[in-house]
């Protein structure tokens, strides 16, 4: 032992606790700071020595002993020292010589102090007994001397509930702490290895046992760490010094410290100021749901553990559509004073499932656990439950989705004006197929409506227009009135007027970008002017026809043009542009007898990087490309779709284009592009739960850093699929949040920010996990990662992964279950359809094997599979309806909801389908199976993006006078 470590000090922090008042504090050795009892003859007022303080005068001394009185440890205390004695680290020469008498302690304390001669007595033998015990013990922390203990008749919390000893310390892992109950006078003696001050009693309020139970188990290792304690003396009885606060948190997030009492069920745990890993138990309102329409996940429990995701073997993630339109509107909320309310570590959006403490004044964030101060005029009161009183006032407290407009701070510059710019192909296999026609006859309705149709174009008197087109050279169109006759724009014709630049080489803009991209509505006759004329404008007689193209020249052309503002540009090819000019790609030979192979590979992957660098120009500049081929050759879809996958744009392909049979499809699709919603100049970052992360996403769409998606134009119809893996072991958070926020700019020139975020719950049982897979969601996301996997190891490798991923979870699923009930139940219901769906994917144009499948086909349906939703269009492309025209029931074509008596027959739901918006009952499906086909019946097979008719040879020809009019019969 320490000869300088006083009778009757624990190791405290200094300055942890405050002294009595008037008194004076040590100034020795650190860790025996306090007040020292005074020897029998007492010292001086105020006298130190040797690093101790004597209370100053007019503090009481302890009472003489007495048979009745009980002290506060529930023994008799052993004397303090005296000058000069056995004792090492006696009083020091401070101490006076002459003892002073000893004063009367008042009623109210507890503290007894046996007379001069016995405390002498007492010293002595427990000096000899604890020195004989610490040499003959291992034990480094000594041999505690069994004394009883007592409590307040407050019944709080005693934190010395032995007599301060330098040979009694807390063993390992064990503060020294005791729980009593109120009216109890001693307690048991600690056992002879330590007293443990955890462990249960029969007269304990609460035992350790439950205390551990309410933490979580991350917190039940920290919560088992020891304090530090220290204890003092002064008239009021020892108070504890030094609390350290451990690793939990009480019900509002505050600091629990280990004489706290433990924390409910509920309790929601905040991050500790050491930063240490906490658990962070989450109060959800499971009635709050995020929309179906734009959110979907592969399973709806979420692994525990990065070890129980791996062995579950299923893919955690989903689809995510952040523009989609859900039944109900989206409130949009306007910022108050405040501002928008964020996390002021991770960013992230205050939300309907964040935690609320200190009655409001915090809250904690339910992405990374940091403590967030609530601003003034953001304050609102908590309720009996937690929460806040205005929840339901504010639509971001209690919705899954929400806009917010974006103030100042969220823009680089002013919103611009939506703009259109087109780039048309005129070479002479464009006009001779009518392509040219359709276009106009399309961007005319949605411009100014047609007799079917209203013309919706976004952005009303803000929309900017302009075209270019291109064959061995480059035209430009003079839009703008201003030049075009004389001074006069009034006077002028509204005819536009042509620029031709042939020199490829060194490429000019020969007019200003605002007189080729102008106003909508200030120049409404001259765009008519120009579309009407399009068709003809460049035919066999008014002009000499090229047979070759040049697409890059013509992309640097416009992307000078719309540079300023950005917007959407819509490029219509029909061959494969060879000049030797910049984009200039080469004809790869496609020997059929690589195709399906692994050598395949090379022609599913663009021959030249020009396009995909050239596309990122244009992400940075906020333009969008999409793009229609109307190749009748080869065409190599592979590098050109480049243009679309880096600006979040769409790609449309037309093989061996027919104006009887795809005229009708093409301008369809270019009207639908032009007045769906659209969102301008957006980028998008998704966040998850500490401990997972978002590593994959699948989509088109330029990536900056490592999860900021930039997308110059976001539709309704965008869809991005995404992997979630476990960044730490164990997941921190009874469940997983997500959340994702889309920046943009609407056609009407706000700026916004789309707010989506949903939970998860988190679990540590493989069967449920295994049971809440979506078989739907799973195999869209799976036909995502395979297109990844095909342009990396090959088309047989994807495919041998896809079948391998099936497999794999329908055997952990049948483990689980049989694990659960042990009976084998075969293929869980859940996961009936996926096997089917898989094996549909393996004979899809993406995936098939053979040499029928032209890599252009191929890189279309990649591109398909890229941007598909998980809905009934999407799931008709892998696995298609088949129905039967002829054996038709009779309320079919009829909505669904129709309560006529030709209704009255029953229906199955997994053979029930409907179309359109009106819910029109189709025909039964029927099994993709030889069986189910007649020579005498009429099929209808359609798998979302085409659909055939199969006629047999014997079907009733009244039928097909029906059906074909009888131009079949």
């Amino acid at each position: 032992m320490s000869g300088q470590q006083q009778y009757g000090r624990y190791p405290q922090q200094p300055g942890s606790f405050p002294p009595p008042p008037g008194a004076a504090r040590s100034s020795g050795t650190p860790g025996t700071g306090g007040f020292a009892v005074p020897p029998p003859g007492g010292p001086p007022s105020g006298a130190s020595g040797n690093g101790v303080t004597y209370p100053p005068a007019g503090y009481p001394a302890p009472p003489a002993p007495s048979s009745s009185s009980s002290n506060i440890y529930g023994a008799q205390q052993p004397p303090a020292p005296s000058r000069g004695s056995a004792y090492p680290g006696g009083y020091g020469a401070a101490a006076p010589s002459a003892p002073k008498p000893p004063q009367v302690v008042p009623a109210s304390s507890n503290m007894y102090v046996a007379p001069p001669q016995q405390q002498q007595q007492q010293t002595m033998t427990a000096v000899t007994s604890g020195m004989n015990r610490m040499n003959m013990s291992s034990n480094p922390y000594g041999a505690a001397v069994p004394l009883s203990t007592t409590t307040s008749q407050q019944g709080q919390l005693n934190p010395n509930p032995h007599p301060p000893s330098p040979f009694y310390h807390a063993p390992p892992g064990k503060a020294q702490l005791s729980r009593f109950q109120p009216g109890s006078q001693t307690g048991p003696p600690p056992p002879p290895g330590g007293h443990d001050p955890f462990a249960p009693a029969a007269a304990t309020p609460y035992a350790a046992a439950s205390t551990a139970a309410a933490y979580p188990p991350q917190q039940q290792q920290l919560s088992q760490q020891p304090p530090v304690m220290g204890g003092q003396f002064h008239p009021g009885g020892p108070r504890p010094l030094a609390v350290q606060p451990v690793s939990t948190t009480g019900p509002g997030g505050e600091f629990r410290h280990a004489m706290a009492q433990p924390p409910t069920a509920t309790a929601a745990a905040a991050p500790t100021a050491g930063g240490a890993q906490t658990f962070m138990e989450e109060n959800v309102d499971w009635n709050i749901q995020h929309p179906k329409e734009m959110l979907h996940f592969t399973t709806t429990q979420i692994p525990q553990s990065a070890q129980l995701s791996s062995s579950s073997k299923v893919v955690l993630g989903g689809l995510l559509r952040p523009l989609a339109i859900c039944p109900n509107e989206v409130p949009t909320i306007t910022p108050g004073p405040a501002g928008i309310v964020r996390c002021k570590k991770c960013r992230t959006y205050v939300n309907a499932f964040v935690s609320w403490f200190e009655n409001g004044r915090r809250w904690r964030c339910n992405i990374c656990g940091q403590p967030n101060d609530c601003p003034s005029g953001y304050f609102c009161h908590l309720g009996d439950n937690n929460e806040r009183k205005d929840k339901y006032d504010r639509p971001e407290l209690s919705l899954s989705v929400v806009e917010y407009l974006a103030p100042a701070e969220y823009m680089v510059r002013p919103p611009p004006p939506p703009a259109y710019f087109f780039v048309l192909d005129v070479s002479a296999q464009a006009v001779s197929s009518g392509m040219l026609a359709h276009v106009a006859e399309a961007i005319k309705a949605a411009l100014f409506g047609s007799d079917d149709v209203e013309g919706t174009l976004p952005g009303g008197e803000r929309t900017q227009i302009g075209f270019l087109t291109y064959d061995t050279s480059v035209q430009y169109f003079n839009l703008s009135k201003r030049g075009r006759s004389g001074k006069d724009e009034s006077a002028a014709s509204p005819q536009p007027q042509m620029l031709v630049v042939a020199d490829l080489n060194e490429l000019f803009v020969p007019l200003p970008p605002e007189d080729l991209l102008v106003n909508l509505e200030e120049h409404k006759d001259s765009v008519e002017a120009f579309l009407d004329a399009l068709p003809t404008m460049f035919s066999s007689s008014n002009t000499f026809l090229q047979h070759e193209s040049c697409l890059g020249p013509a992309l640097k052309a416009a992307f000078t043009i719309m540079k300023p503002i950005g917007g959407k540009m819509l490029v219509f090819d029909t061959m494969l542009p060879t000049l030797p000019f910049d984009g200039q790609l080469k004809i790869r030979e496609a020997n059929p007898r690589i195709m399906g192979t692994d050598a395949e590979t090379a022609l599913l992957r663009g021959q030249s990087t020009w396009y995909k660098d050239t596309a990122v120009e244009f992400s940075r500049a906020q333009i969008s490309v999409d793009l229609f081929l109307t190749n009748y050759s080869y065409i190599d879809v592979a590098t050109l779709s480049d243009l679309s996958k880096y600006t979040a744009g769409n790609l449309y392909t037309f093989p061996n284009f027919s104006s009887n049979q795809d005229g009708a499809r093409m301008e369809a699709e270019i009207f639908h592009t032009l007045v769906r919603p659209t969102a301008l100049e957006a980028v998008m970052r998704v966040r998850c739960t500490r401990g997972l992360r978002v590593n994959n996403f699948y989509g088109n769409f330029f990536i900056r850093g490592s999860d900021l998606l930039a997308l110059p134009n976001c539709s309704t119809e965008s869809v991005f699929g995404f992997t979630i893996m476990h960044e730490d072991p164990i997941c921190p958070s009874n469940v997983l949040t997500f959340q994702s926020a889309l920046l943009y700019t609407s056609t009407n020139g706000e700026r916004r920010i789309r707010v989506l975020t949903t939970v998860l719950p988190v679990s540590a049982s493989l069967t449920q996990i295994t049971q809440s897979v979506h078989a739907d969601v799973y195999c869209n996301l799976l036909s995502k990662q395979g297109v990844e996997y095909a342009l990396k190891n090959g088309v047989g490798a994807a495919r041998s992964r896809l079948l391998q991923s099936c497999v794999d979870v329908i055997k952990t699923c049948r483990t689980a279950s049989q694990k659960a009930s042990s009976e084998d139940k075969g293929i869980p219901a859940h996961l009936e359809l996926m096997p089917i769906m898989i094996m549909g994917l393996l004979k899809n144009t993406a995936f098939r094997g053979g040499t029928d499948v032209h890599p252009d086909e191929r890189c279309a349906s990649f591109n398909l599979i890229s941007n598909l939703w998980v809905d009934e269009r999407g799931k008709a492309y892998f696995y298609p309806r088949m129905f039967r025209v002829d054996q038709m029931q009779r309320d079919a074509g009829l909505p669904i909801g129709d309560t006529s008596e030709s209704s009255s027959e029953v229906h199955y739901m997994h053979t029930e389908v409907s179309a359109g918006e009106e819910k029109i009952r189709l025909p039964f499906m029927m099994d993709l199976t030889v069986e189910r086909l007649s020579s005498e019946g009429i099929y209808c097979l359609e798998n979302g993006q085409d659909a055939f008719l199969w006629v047999g040879r014997q079907a009733d020809p009244s039928l097909l006078q029906d059906l074909f009019d009888g131009s079949a019969c």
